[in-house]
């Protein structure tokens, strides 16, 4: 007598959640024959987890960081000191547990996760138990309004000068943004400035949105580790003028937000990085970043940004140092509908631990959590 389907069915399709939230499902089981058993049981996890290996002569340290947000165990039926009869064919169990009002975001990554999980386990006397797991993606609320960073305009500039004995004029490189905060599915506008007065040559310029973690382990001693990643990547060619300035937009995909307040393993942060690639020998390229922040609620004036400037502007009267950013338009009138769950472009390649065997069902199942993604007007 054999298990034809075991698994964990969420009431909401998407299987995202909020603190406080109440997840609702039921355990879906198909069997053969009937089944002897103690019980039928589920367990709710949300837990962090950090770990790296180094080597050190012809040894291996394995680094981890452990952190328990909730564990939530009970019998759908039956119990640990039961013995019941599981019926042939199918059967639904319902559950229905509260999430804290305190958590973290979901977050996946190979050096780390932020991760909520619940595994269904048929309690065999004597026996292997029989198992299934499933991961669900919870959502810390990240609302800019609440932020007065996110509301604030920015302008980071770079001068260098070249020459080895004596100074040449100044190459001077400007980043404008309106706001420093966004959110998945709003486009970030960039306007580039760009005044070389030195004789040095700009042969390409590149512009990234970049994600910056740091992840954290306690034992058997505490380390960082810091990994950077690009997510969206703009590249322009050879700056043929003195003085240019131009825009860029980057979407902003599903992704973490920046804010994991609630952890002390993993910290997220994202910049704009803009890179101009100097063709002489021995001169570094220069290269500088700034802050951007992602939320999961838009700022209120949820500007929808367009440039009034060109795509390539030539003035020999532009500053070299703007004060704030470009003029970009006002305030366009539309109802933001709500946003969509969608998976993030970071996936757990599995879903197994430390404490699973290899024949739980659902391990090898790909994770992506979720996040919201607004839907902005076309620009």
């Amino acid at each position: 007598m054999g298990v034809k389907n075991f698994k964990i069915i969420f009431e909401n399709p998407v299987k995202t959640y909020f603190p406080n939230d109440i997840v609702k499902g039921h355990v879906f089981l198909t069997l053969d024959g009937p089944k002897k058993c103690r019980g039928l049981r589920i367990k709710g996890t949300g837990e962090a987890k950090t770990s790296w290996s180094t080597s050190a002569g012809k040894g291996q340290t394995r680094y981890t960081g452990h952190e328990e947000y909730f564990s939530k165990r009970q019998y759908l039926i039956g119990g640990e000191y039961d013995d019941i009869e599981l019926p042939h064919g199918e059967s639904f169990f319902p559950f229905e547990f509260t999430l804290p009002s305190r958590l973290p975001s979901s977050f996946e990554s190979k050096l780390g996760y932020i991760r909520y999980t619940i595994k269904a386990t048929i309690d065999l006397p004597w026996k292997f138990d029989i198992e299934t797991k499933s991961a669900f993606t919870v959502i810390s609320k990240y609302d800019l309004n609440t932020d007065s960073n996110a509301s604030s305009p920015v302008v980071e500039s770079r001068t260098r000068n070249f020459g080895c004995f004596s100074s040449s004029p100044p190459l001077t490189a400007t980043l404008s943004m309106p706001v420093k905060g966004y959110v998945p599915g709003q486009v970030i506008p960039i306007n580039i400035n760009i005044k070389n007065l030195s004789r040095v040559t700009i042969y390409h310029v590149r512009l990234k949105l970049i994600k910056k973690v740091t992840f954290k382990v306690t034992k058997p001693r505490t380390q960082k580790r810091k990994k950077y990643m690009t997510i969206k990547d703009i590249h322009e060619g050879k700056i043929e003028t003195n003085n240019v300035s131009f825009d860029e937009f980057i979407e902003v995909p599903s992704l973490p937000p920046s804010t994991l307040n609630e952890c002390g393993l993993i910290d997220v942060q994202y910049a704009i990085e803009l890179k101009l690639y100097i063709d002489q020998l021995c001169t570094p390229n220069l290269k500088f970043t700034s802050p951007v922040l992602i939320g999961t609620v838009p700022l209120n004036n949820c500007l929808f940004f367009t440039s009034v400037l060109s795509s390539l502007t030539q003035s020999s009267t532009a500053p070299s140092t703007p004060s704030a950013p470009p003029d970009y338009s006002t305030v366009i009138n539309f109802e933001l509908p709500p946003p969509t769950y969608q998976e993030s472009i970071f996936a757990a390649e599995n879903l197994q631990d430390d404490d699973d065997s290899q024949h739980v069902m659902g391990i090898n199942d790909h994770f992506a959590p979720r996040y919201p993604v607004y839907k902005f007007p076309s620009r």
